[in-house]
């Protein structure tokens, strides 16, 4: 306004208390879409959450819409009779029309019938699943173990946890969380196309294969996570061998044996980052084993305290299983 003044520009319109409410009304709209869009977007969402959050802001632009209708605006500043007088109408219409957008785009928002993937431990509607995955949530409701293991897990890791343990219930949940709720993942990787390529990676040639590689790298580790050999309580000693390649493969071994000391929380860049790979190793370990060796590690803190105790158990009984062999061996040749 001081520059339009300054410079003796004549636009009549911007004179009206009526445009200028106009303005606030789409401004502070605007801020509501601009808020639910950064809420929607994150590596963590799925279409759960996703449809959640879109059916709560239907249900708020039925709030707002009787509040203009009641003469009570929450958007603008200007004085209620204003209000009133000049575009009351003309919010409502727009209200309405942002609604019915809504109601045209996102049709089928309801998921209380999805509430158990979202938090088993919760009362919710389970009678439209099978008898038997009605008893796992009874079971699984009921587990204090598995009730720690919620709060230390994400939500689609959890769930994979179980996959041995309650089959059924662990691919239901699974399937449910898989499908994308939007386009986070693809302008994140549009994202990455933009920072790599860039004048000081002229070089860059082969940018399928790097885009490639940056797309995948999210699902890499389910991927991988999918081919190892889980721990059955037989040939540790293998499943070790095996577990230690993948982990020297991710430089995460000295991590988990324990040779890389934990660094002091003063230095917060080193800790943060020994932290970080701590927790991708505690991942590994506990996904390659079959859900009834978990209750073992469920008071360990780090990765290194799993793969000790692991092996304290597992390899003081493969040893001792080799002395009664021989035991055996020796007593059936006399």
């Amino acid at each position: 306004m001081a520059f339009i003044d300054n410079e003796e520009i004549n636009f009549p319109f911007m004179m009206s208390d009526v445009w200028w409410l106009r303005v606030s009304f789409l401004g502070d709209i605007f801020d509501k879409l601009n808020s639910l869009n950064l809420n929607l977007q994150g590596a963590q969402e799925n279409i759960i959450t996703i449809s959640t959050k879109l059916k709560a802001f239907k249900e708020k632009l039925s709030l707002w819409n009787l509040n203009i209708a009641k003469e009570n605006c929450i958007f603008s500043d200007g004085s209620r009779e204003s209000i009133k007088i000049y575009y009351q109408k003309e919010v409502e219409e727009t209200l309405t029309l942002l609604s019915a957008s809504f109601d045209k785009c996102f049709p089928y928002l309801d998921v209380e019938k999805m509430e158990w993937v979202v938090n088993p431990f919760m009362h919710c509607e389970i009678q439209h699943l099978e008898e038997e995955m009605q008893e796992n949530l009874i079971d699984l409701k009921n587990d204090l173990v598995f009730k720690r293991l919620f709060t230390e897990k994400e939500l689609s890791e959890f769930w994979l946890c179980l996959n041995s343990k309650f089959p059924k219930l662990s691919n239901a949940a699974i399937e449910s969380l898989l499908p994308f709720g939007s386009s986070y993942l693809c302008e994140q990787g549009f994202s990455t196309l933009t920072e790599m390529k860039s004048k000081k990676r002229e070089r860059l040639q082969m940018i399928d294969e790097e885009m490639r590689l940056k797309f995948v790298c999210l699902l890499k580790m389910t991927t991988e996570l999918l081919q190892i050999q889980k721990f059955n309580g037989d040939n540790f000693h293998l499943w070790k061998f095996q577990m230690k390649i993948i982990l020297e493969a991710k430089d995460l071994l000295s991590i988990t044996d324990g040779s890389e000391v934990k660094p002091e929380i003063e230095d917060i860049a080193k800790f943060s980052e020994w932290k970080k790979k701590d927790a991708k190793s505690k991942m590994l370990i506990t996904t390659a084993l079959e859900f009834k060796y978990l209750q073992q590690l469920v008071n360990c803190q780090t990765s290194a305290e799993m793969w000790k105790k692991l092996s304290t158990i597992y390899e003081l009984k493969s040893e001792t299983n080799k002395y009664l062999l021989q035991q055996r061996f020796f007593e059936n040749i006399k």
